[in-house]
Formats: C-alpha cells, structure tokens, sequence
C-alpha cells in the first residue's frame, strides 16, 4: 500500500515537472519569436533611416540637374550634366531594388498621409484641394509611405 502511495506522488510530481517543462519551453519560444521581431524592426527601421538619407541625396541630385540644364551652354557643363544624371539614375535603380518607388502628386487630390501641404495658392485654375506643384517627391516602400511628399495646393477663394 505504501508503494502505491509512493508511486501516486511520483507520478504527479512528474506529471507536474512535464507541465512546468512545457511552460518554460513555450514561454523560451514566445522569447526568441519576440527577440525575432524586436531584431526585424530595429534592421527595418535602421534601413529606413538610410533610405531617408540617400532620399536627401536624391533631391540633390535632382535639384543639379534642374539648375545645370537651365544654365549648361558648354560641351563641358553637358559633361557633367550626363555624369551627374548618370548618378542620378544609379541611385534610383538602388532605390527600387531596396522596394522604394517614388509616387505622383501633381494634378492628385491632397491625401494628408502622403503630402504634406508646403504652400497653398489662390487659383480658379484647379479645384480646391488639387495640388498644383512637388517641392519635394513623396516615396513608398510597397504599400507603406516612406517620406511624405511636400506640396503646394490650390484653393479656391
């Protein structure tokens, strides 16, 4: 009988151990999926940064050319004006690559998640609400706005 007794103890102190060993693996588990996540987002938003930083780049880029080929006469201006584009043209082809695409906004309505209103001018010229003209090109990575782009709006008085 005492036997009985004994092996009755044994077995829900197991039984008891096996549950406490299935707890820790289940919460050893929730943990590394939770470190996983943790990591995907702190390289996710450190890629983002970078983006950022290249998208800056990008506008100056841009804002070269647009100055250059007002101002370019000579053969050695043209040069540099196919060099710079040529760069131009390298770090958007890196861009897309990475998943980031820039988007239109002129003649678009003004959607508060993907610009940001720099200016608003009076004119009958477009409906209220249109914008007019980018200051600064808005980009995506995939379905999710990476910088907002800057704007200007019309308004009708």
């Amino acid at each position: 009988m005492e036997n009985k007794v004994r092996i009755e103890e044994l077995t829900e102190e197991l039984s008891k151990k096996e549950e406490l060993y299935l707890r820790t693996l289940a919460d050893f588990d929730n943990y590394r999926r939770r470190v996983e996540r943790d990591k995907e987002r702190v390289n996710a938003e450190r890629e983002r940064a970078i983006l950022l930083e290249l998208l800056e780049a990008m506008d100056n880029f841009g804002r070269a050319l647009s100055s250059s080929s007002e101002s370019s006469e000579s053969s050695e201006g043209e040069n540099i004006d196919d060099g710079v584009q040529l760069i131009y043209n390298q770090l958007l082809r890196i861009l897309e690559r990475h998943g980031v695409t820039p988007y239109e906004s002129v003649g678009e309505k003004f959607n508060p998640e993907l610009h940001e209103a720099i200016l608003a001018i009076s004119t009958d010229k477009y409906l209220s609400g249109t914008i007019t003209a980018e200051m600064q090109k808005g980009y995506k990575i995939g379905d999710e706005v990476l910088r907002v782009a800057k704007v200007q709006v019309a308004r009708n008085d």
